[in-house]
């Protein structure tokens, strides 16, 4: 257990615990970005121009809108994007946006000290972006499997009710009721991104004490 309280341990209806992170602001800050700054919902077409946007930038994002859980946990810390040049366009800073929120995924992921082999599984409304999987992958250095469904709690919940209506394994029904759709492989920026996280996780040590 963290004694920090950064992650979460739960006991969970099997009987054994699992760890949780929480990233407070990572769908809200696409939320964030498109609605209130872009004013524009067509993600879509922008992916092609991300896609021709050389990795290497040196553009960072923190997604701390609302402060942040894990693994800092920081109520008053607020986002920022650092290293904005002339030459930087909404497209860039998109890019930056995803990538800020992969970093996160990944500090929270290293939080963990997972042992072995862990498997990735992804849901929700992000997971139907391959662009934002791709990146995921990349900064992560694993694979990361696409599920069969975009439900990520209320399937969960679904799963739960119905092993207690039948008076069955929860574990067993689970494997059946998930299946693994598509995988997503780390590319050749993987590498890349290696030494962007490094870079990344110095931003919050280097602002945190800045009182806005």
């Amino acid at each position: 257990m963290d004694k920090e309280g950064t992650l979460h341990a739960f006991c969970d209806a099997t009987g054994k615990f699992h760890k949780m992170g929480v990233a407070l602001n990572s769908g809200g800050s696409m939320n964030w970005w498109t609605s209130n700054v872009l004013h524009s919902r067509e993600f879509e077409q922008m992916e092609v121009a991300m896609n021709e946007l050389d990795p290497a930038e040196q553009l960072y994002y923190l997604p701390y809108l609302i402060g942040e859980r894990s693994p800092i946990n920081d109520s008053e810390i607020r986002g920022s994007f650092i290293g904005l040049s002339l030459h930087h366009s909404d497209v860039h800073m998109t890019r930056a946006v995803i990538e800020g929120v992969a970093f996160s995924i990944r500090q929270i992921y290293d939080g963990m000290m997972l042992s072995g082999d862990p498997q990735f599984k992804i849901t929700g409304g992000g997971a139907n972006n391959k662009l934002w999987v791709q990146i995921i992958a990349d900064v992560i250095g694993k694979p990361i499997n696409l599920i069969n469904s975009s439900e990520g709690p209320a399937f969960g919940a679904a799963i739960i009710a119905y092993a207690n209506h039948t008076n069955s394994d929860v574990s067993e029904v689970a494997s059946n009721a998930v299946k693994v759709v598509d995988t997503i492989y780390p590319s050749t920026n993987s590498k890349l991104y290696m030494d962007k996280y490094q870079k990344w996780l110095q931003i919050y040590p280097t602002i945190k004490n800045i009182k806005l």
